[in-house]
């Protein structure tokens, strides 16, 4: 396929990249990271949320000036790399001053990388980037509020302790009566709440590049992308990619709101420990690979490997369909028979008949 580079016909537009990604975020925060949370959205959360916009939106200001003719030609391409090295250093400086050296290096990355992929005509990347650095915040902030639901500080001798109602506290109950530490367990489904909305963030922002690319950045030449040719404003070319990512990203704010469904035994994952009945969550890999067959399955359909497509897909499907009743998310008496081998097996064939005859 030839390659076409196309400018933006409106240059402007590529500043609503970093607005778009503090939108989504503040969302992200605003619907409690679909938990039954409280996330607040005061000062010390959205400020370092904002900053990183504020990179984002910086990085590309030197791209669009140049296109609507308002920095001079006499600039060189060095100078203006060397100053917006010194403007991310000096931001990344203000930035850790006014919160944390954290926000100061999501400041520093997002606005010199995304530069430097900016310039080198990776718009896809440096869209990704920008919602990965404004994500992380978004994530820290969910998963702060799912530690703190029901926490109790230390006071003079009293240690700190959990609500018994707590979303996912450090001690459970077991039965006698008798509390145990489980702060191993809670760190694990910390690290899932943490990790499934940092990965969301990077695929909505990928989403976003790929769909808006000649429209919101220009359709460079460079790269993976530049063999999606760009006809009008919407990118419908690489709709099958855009559809991939849409479930990937789906796919793992779905487990999110499975995870929110079960008790604190299921969140921290207890069953079989002291005869505690808990089926646990979906988790973070099965969504994970979720989205990489999704990605392979949009190539299949571009490239017109349509039964290819349809039979990774479906034996995907059947996977995940099997792995959940067998963690118990489902039930049914008809697959707890001695003959559920065999239904399984007739599913399997009948499903491949399907595809073999379409």
């Amino acid at each position: 396929m030839e390659k076409v580079s196309t400018t933006s016909q409106r240059p402007a537009f590529g500043w609503l990249i970093a607005p778009l990604a503090v939108l989504i975020a503040t969302l992200a925060n605003y619907v409690d990271g679909l938990m039954s949370i409280d996330v607040e959205l005061n000062s010390d959360m959205m400020t370092p949320i904002i900053m990183t916009g504020v990179a984002g939106l910086l990085a590309v200001t030197p791209r669009i000036l140049r296109q609507l003719a308002i920095l001079p030609e006499s600039i060189s391409q060095t100078q203006i790399s060397l100053a917006v090295f010194v403007l991310a250093l000096v931001g990344a400086g203000v930035a850790e001053s006014q919160t944390d050296g954290f926000v100061g290096f999501t400041f520093l990355v997002v606005l010199f990388g995304g530069y430097l992929l900016d310039t080198r005509e990776r718009y896809e990347w440096m869209t990704m980037l920008v919602f990965a650095g404004v994500g992380v915040h978004a994530a820290l902030d969910i998963a702060s509020a799912v530690y703190y639901d029901g926490f109790v500080p230390a006071t003079g001798d009293e240690p700190a302790k959990y609500l018994p109602d707590a979303y996912l506290p450090f001690e459970y109950l077991f039965t006698g009566g008798q509390a145990y530490s489980v702060s191993t367990f809670q760190e694990t489904a910390l690290g899932f709440v943490f990790f499934t909305w940092f990965t969301v963030f990077p695929i909505i922002g990928l989403l976003v590049g790929v769909a808006g690319r000649g429209f919101l950045s220009p359709a460079g030449d460079k790269g993976w992308f530049s063999f999606s040719t760009v006809e009008g404003g919407w990118n419908r070319n690489a709709l099958p990619l855009q559809i991939a990512l849409f479930i990937w990203a789906a796919a793992h704010m779905a487990t999110i709101w499975h995870f929110d469904q079960g008790s604190s035994a299921e969140r921290l994952r207890l069953g079989g420990i002291a005869e505690i009945q808990a089926n646990g969550f979906g988790g973070y890999y099965s969504e994970l690979l979720t989205g990489i067959v999704a990605i392979i399955v949009s190539g299949m359909v571009a490239e017109r490997w349509f039964t290819r497509a349809m039979t990774l897909s479906s034996l995907w499907g059947l996977y995940l369909i099997g792995s959940w009743y067998e963690q118990g998310f489902w039930t049914n008496e008809t697959f707890a028979e001695s003959w559920a081998p065999l239904i399984w097996l007739a599913i399997t064939f009948f499903l491949g008949v399907a595809i073999s005859m379409i």
